[in-house]
Parts: C-alpha cells; structure tokens; sequence
C-alpha cells in the first residue's frame, strides 16, 4: 500500500530523477512515454512499484537464470538414452566439478534482446555480468551487490528476499539430479559435440536440455514461450566447468570511486510491544500513526523512533523501517509538499529486501490482506485502473504459470493504495 500527502500540480524534479536512476532494468515497454502521458498520481505510484518490482529483478537475474539451468537437471529422469548412458551418471559427473560459467542469450521473435553471462561458484555465490555492470549474490550471506560502471555507482542489498525457491541454491542442484519422467531426443551435433537431449518442464515450462555424450555435462539448454503473439526464447550455453574463479570476481565491495548506495538491514530489529508503533493506523491525507504529513525527518523520528535505515535520494529522504514494514519519504523545506509526504506500507511477496510486513490498517480497517471488493465497499471505486499483466511463477499460482496474478493498481484523488 502507498499513501500520498494532497495532490499538486506537477511532478518534482528530483523524485523524476530517482526514479530514472533507481530503474535498474531496462523495461520491454516504453516506460518515459507512458509516464509523461500519465496522470500526476498515476504516475508516481506506478513508477515507484516499477522501481521495486526491477530492482527484484535485478537483484534475482542470476537467481533466475541460474535457477532455470540447475532446476531443469533437477527434474531430469536417470533414463538410459540412445547414447547408452543414463542421467545418474551426468549427476555424478557434475557432482565432481567446483564451478560452472555459461552465457545466457534471450531472444523475441528470433532476434537476440538481452544477454548475460554466469559464473557460479559453489552453492552460494553467482556472479551475473550484463551490458552495463554485473551483480554479485551470496545466498548463504543473503546480500547481493549491483554494479553499474557507465555511472560508477552500485547499489548494496542486505538482507535479500530471494524471490525463488529455497531449494534452488545453484550449483547444488547441479549435484542432484531428481528421479521424474523425461522425453528423450535423438542424438545430434550440438555446441560441436555429440549431444543427447532430453524434454523437461520447469516451473510449467518445456524446455529441452542437450548433454555432450562423452562428458556427460551439459552443453546447452533452451526454452521458449509465446505471449500476445510474441515467441520470447532464453538459451543457455557455452557451458564450461571446472574453470578456475579469482575469488576477487565474488567481492561485495564495489571498485574505488564508485558510489555506493545501501538498501536493506542483515537483522532486522524486534518487534515492539507498543501496538501504536508497531501496526499503526494510516489515515489519508492524514499521516502514519503519531507521524502526521508535512512533519519534518526529526519530528517523525522522535515519534516514531529511529527507522532500521535512512539514505537519500536526489532531494528525498528515506526513513526505512523494514522491521515494521513501512517506509516513509521526506521532501525538502523547498518543497511545495514538504516534510513528510509519502507512506510506504510493505509485504514480503515480490519484494526484494527481507522485511517484517505491516501489521496496521487504515482508520476504515483495510490492511495488506484486504480484497479489492473490501477496499471498494470502503472507499468506493478507483479513478484510475490498470489490470497487471504479470505472471507469478513462484507464488500461489506456480502450479498454474501461464495464470495472470490478478492484481490490480487502482488510483484515487482521495487515497491511493495496493
């Protein structure tokens, strides 16, 4: 949930700035043409979840990615192939290897759109290079660094949600392949080796691995979906294992001169036995608990006590409590809005940083766990309402991935929330 101080007329320069800067992934849809036709509201919750749910992305590229290639040897059967080898025997063959590089090339309607190349090395540490930097991720620590060298900054995320499975730790599943039903393919040249393939679904989705006869490693995997008429293709290649990494390459500190910014905490602060700070009520246009809109950052922190973390962005400051699960923006004195401005209320689900979700509600009783039919009946319908056209693979509808998440953004002059 997002909740907003009054309307005005136009958009601040310095919240337009970070949200520019913040989007750490390039988005297939025009997003400053859709912006700049947007309506002044619409516009700045939208681009703050955009900003989220890339910065999720991101930080889970190598998560992803990394994921799709172990979780398909995951699934695939020790079966004999035409080869005369059956999949037990790729188990105990990656079993022996220490590390594993690949590339990763994704592809629209057959022409190449993003590529980015993995280096794993263990069951905890995965590097992901891309066009313009590279992200460093260790489970077991749970942090994960952004590197962007164009600009010489980087982003430090403590805490991280990984938004995959558990079980999905990299190069383990390498190690272990599980027992479940496969298609064989016929042997053919692939990667320039003999290779047999093999059908496979993960997380919903055919793919088909090819494993060199002789090695008995992977060379390649490939999978492929068709969206609103548009044929979306990811491969997995150039495979090599047992290559020698310079520790150095797993660093979570970025290069001299860069700018580094921090996001999240390692341990998040216990919970507070007082009710009113700890699930406070939201009113809108009215404030957060003792915390009312136009208070400055000393006044909200005196009410409220000391946030789990403060930077600052642009002009704005940010109070993060991911302890309690809000966050709150801080405009400057030369502000139209100044002072407290923006309520961040936060769940767990699609976000990047570890935090504990909010526990308050509005003064009309509607929380994070509210339906949409809930929040109408109370505040009537949204002015505005975009439909999100995104699918959730690893929520509650993974067993159904091609289903839409139903979610909804809804807008209003008098409140806005999610």
């Amino acid at each position: 949930m997002e909740y907003f101080d009054a309307s005005a007329d136009s958009v601040d320069t310095g919240l337009r700035d970070l949200f520019q800067r913040t989007a750490l992934t390039p988005s297939s849809v025009d997003l400053a043409t859709l912006f700049e036709q947007a309506e002044l509201l619409q516009l700045q919750t939208h681009q703050r979840l955009q900003w989220r749910k890339r910065m999720t992305l991101r930080i889970t590229l190598g998560t992803l990615a990394a994921s799709a290639a172990v979780g398909l040897f995951a699934l695939v059967a020790p079966r004999t192939t035409s080869a005369g080898f059956d999949l037990a025997e790729v188990e105990r063959q990656v079993a022996t290897t220490r590390t594993v590089t690949l590339s990763v090339v994704e592809s629209v309607d057959g022409k190449p759109s993003d590529a980015s190349k993995l280096l794993v090395s263990g069951s905890n540490l995965v590097r992901a290079e891309f066009k313009n930097g590279w992200s460093v991720t260790d489970f077991k620590a749970a942090r994960s660094l952004l590197v962007f060298a164009k600009d010489k900054r980087a982003t430090l995320m403590e805490g991280v949600a990984f938004q995959v499975p558990k079980e999905m730790n990299f190069y383990e599943l390498f190690r272990n392949i599980a027992k479940s039903p496969t298609k064989t393919l016929p042997e053919r040249e692939v990667e320039g080796v003999r290779a047999a393939g093999f059908v496979v679904k993960i997380h919903g989705r055919e793919a088909t691995v090819w494993v060199d006869v002789k090695t008995k490693l992977p060379v390649r995997v490939e999978t492929g979906e068709k969206e609103g008429g548009v044929a979306h293709e990811q491969v997995m290649r150039e495979f090599v294992f047992d290559q020698p990494l310079d520790p150095s390459l797993f660093k979570l500190t970025p290069p001299d001169g860069f700018k580094l910014e921090t996001h999240g905490v390692s341990t998040l602060a216990p919970p507070l036995d007082d009710k009113t700070l700890a699930a406070p009520v939201v009113v809108p246009l009215v404030g957060l608990g003792p915390a009312k809109f136009g208070m400055s950052k000393e006044e909200v922190i005196k009410v409220l006590g000391t946030p789990d973390r403060e930077f600052i962005q642009g002009k704005i400051v940010f109070l993060s409590y991911y302890s309690r699960g809000f966050e709150l923006w801080i405009f400057p004195e030369d502000h139209p809005r100044k002072g407290l401005s923006h309520v961040v209320c936060m769940g767990q689900h699609g976000f990047a940083i570890k935090l504990r979700e909010f526990q308050g509600k509005t003064d009309k009783g509607i929380g994070l766990n509210s339906t949409r039919e809930e929040i109408v009946k109370i505040y009537g319908p949204p002015d505005y309402e975009i439909v999100s056209r995104m699918k959730d693979v690893f929520g509650k509808k993974a067993a159904k991935p091609e289903e839409l998440t139903g979610q909804t953004d809804d807008y209003s002059q008098r409140q806005r929330n999610f």
